[in-house]
């Protein structure tokens, strides 16, 4: 009873965040829909599309890989300056495995945004999501202590546990959130000069679904809530923007702060009047676990592209157990932007002459 005991704390910790967190990615700018539903929709462009895959504490024996795609929209942005909406979702799954032993999450969200002008340069906007999860576990490989005939363990002896080598839980899953988005942009001929600052909260698991792994015992998916806050500031008369970001998330006694800072390189310039040409750029920054990783990162932009790589260099004491070796991940994303003056203007004034508007906000560092 001890030893299983000990083996579903330990799943439940790394997989549910009963007692730590849910599934996540360092590079927090290419996740956004894992990090508030408001920001479904919200961003310079049209359509963005991201695939992110992640591995981790590959020193053990069965190492966790995570592979995600999301996509989100906007619809209504071309006929208003007031407000429009956003809608998107994600698909991710976390598995383990070793032999014939295996954990796998399975999770599946939409969302839908609002977004409203509240000032000259100001935005908010509120979203819910709903989906669904699916976690399947393979416990046949697992050893005993019950089975040990004294000189080995002996899987063919009963292990008198309460639960099936096999099984299934499915749940329902509610979230929602808020973001406040200023966006102050300075227009040129061949680029903008971009003030941008959002901070938002998010609630995910609001419903606080439960998990039944053996028949006398329920575990309840803990209430996760974000707090986030991202900004970019281009440096006048220069090719050079600071990306700043700072996220916080608990979820039961579980607690997480990242923080750091990107900086973006521009290489090529925008042509804002054809739309002929999108910027070129290099992001190179560096982000803060607290109490767990540093996390070097660089992101390549090239025009609707972005590919991002980090690696996760553990410096808490966990760095023992895995032999100093930490984690690596990747994303690539696609996004259809609004980066040309006839396209705003088309927007707004049906092809008409006028000045435009600003942009919605700034593509998401």
């Amino acid at each position: 009873m001890y030893t299983r005991k000990i083996i579903l704390n330990l799943f439940f910790l790394c997989t549910f965040g009963v007692f730590a967190q849910d599934v996540h990615f360092s590079q927090l700018n290419q996740s956004q829909l894992l990090i508030n539903p408001a920001n479904a929709g919200f961003f310079d462009g049209y359509a963005r599309a991201v695939l992110n895959y992640r591995t981790q504490w590959t020193a053990g024996s069965a190492p966790y890989q995570t592979i995600m795609a999301a996509f989100d929209a906007n619809a209504g942005i071309k006929k208003s300056r007031s407000a429009f909406m956003g809608f998107g979702g994600y698909i991710y799954q976390d598995k383990a495995s070793t032999g014939n032993t295996s954990w796998k999450t399975l999770n599946a969200d939409l969302m839908a945004n609002m977004v409203v002008s509240i000032g000259k340069s100001a935005k908010l906007s509120g979203a819910i999501g709903a989906g669904i999860g699916q976690t399947t576990t393979n416990n046949s490989n697992y050893s005993w202590g019950v089975q040990y005939d004294g000189s080995q363990f002996n899987t063919n002896l009963p292990n008198n546990e309460s639960f099936n080598n096999s099984r299934n839980f499915t749940w329902f899953d509610l979230s929602s959130g808020v973001n406040l988005d200023i966006d102050k942009i300075t227009q040129q001929f061949t680029h903008n000069n971009r003030y941008h600052l959002r901070i938002g909260f998010a609630g995910y698991h609001l419903n606080q679904p439960k998990l039944v792994f053996t028949t006398n015992d329920a575990q309840i998916i803990a209430r996760r809530f974000v707090i986030s806050s991202q900004a970019r500031f281009d440096i006048k008369e220069s090719p050079v923007s600071i990306l700043p970001s700072v996220i916080y998330m608990w979820q039961g006694q579980a607690k997480q702060l990242n923080l750091g800072t990107f900086m973006r390189y521009r290489f090529k310039d925008e042509s804002k009047t054809t739309g002929l040409k999108s910027e070129t750029a290099l992001h190179i920054g560096c982000y803060y676990r607290v109490g767990d990783a540093i996390i070097p990162q660089f992101m390549l932009e090239f025009k609707s592209i972005m590919f991002g790589f980090s690696y996760d260099q553990t410096v808490s004491g966990y760095k023992q157990a895995n032999r100093g070796l930490g984690a690596f991940e990747v994303s690539l994303s696609w996004t259809n932007l609004r980066n040309s003056l006839f396209k705003q203007r088309r927007e707004f004034n049906g092809g008409g002459k006028g000045t435009p508007p600003p942009t919605s906000n700034a593509k998401d560092n």
